[in-house]
């Protein structure tokens, strides 16, 4: 299975300051600003639970086996102040589902996705603000998804254009979603989002300003799958 590299790219739909747009207004290199563990500068951690707040929604409760469930979420800063939070964005999102009976039922990436943590890849979030995104996960599985991207790794190795062409004559640009539900048609499961962060932003233009650290887990969205 082909392990894509990720670069996360900082959107904010208005709602934070990218760290990338604090250099270029305030004059600070790039260089200047770094990405260090949390253990190694402590005094610049806060715990998740103290500054962010996550919530998952959905347009709608009732999907059908083999619908694209489209589950949305935002995380927002209710503190008193500004703070640097990883941004909201897959993979670094983590899916879990149960059933009505309490049992896991398993939210599958199609692929393996490795996450360079960069200084681009936090934002501040003003008090109240918030950052969203959205997951699309297919309810069940389609063999044909997952034959998706045993084809799309076939293509390792060819350059531009030959890999865009590729794609195209595949039809490798149909969307399969995130990852796919185990479902089953008349069940009812209750989906939660984890997100982590052990880095902290030293940025000298905002030499006090924390970043969010520790684990969050969302609010509960329950949805059910209809045959």
């Amino acid at each position: 299975m082909r392990t894509l590299i990720v670069l996360l790219c900082l959107f904010v739909l208005g709602l934070g300051d990218p760290v990338s747009s604090q250099i270029s207004r305030r004059g600070a290199s790039p260089k200047e600003i770094r990405v260090l563990r949390a253990t190694e500068r402590p005094d610049l951690a806060i715990d998740f639970a103290l500054v962010a707040k996550l919530k998952l929604a959905s347009r709608k409760t009732t999907y059908r086996l083999g619908d694209m469930i489209t589950i949305d979420m935002a995380l927002m800063n209710p503190s008193g102040g500004p703070v640097f939070l990883y941004d909201l964005k897959y993979p670094v999102i983590r899916l879990k589902a149960i059933d009505v009976e309490g049992k896991p039922a398993s939210v599958r990436p199609y692929a393996e996705e490795d996450v360079v943590v960069l200084a681009e890849s936090f934002v501040r979030v003003d008090p109240y603000r918030f950052l969203d995104n959205q997951m699309q996960v297919l309810a069940g599985h389609d063999v044909a998804a997952s034959r998706r991207w045993e084809k799309e790794s076939e293509l390792i190795g060819l350059n531009e254009p030959e890999y865009s062409k590729a794609r195209f004559d595949r039809d490798l640009f149909i969307n399969y979603g995130n990852a796919w539900l185990d479902a089953k048609p008349g069940g009812t499961y209750t989906v939660t989002a984890e997100y982590e962060n052990d880095s902290v932003i030293v940025n000298p233009d905002n030499p006090k300003m924390k970043t969010a650290t520790g684990r969050i887990v969302s609010s509960p969205l329950t949805i059910s799958i209809s045959e």
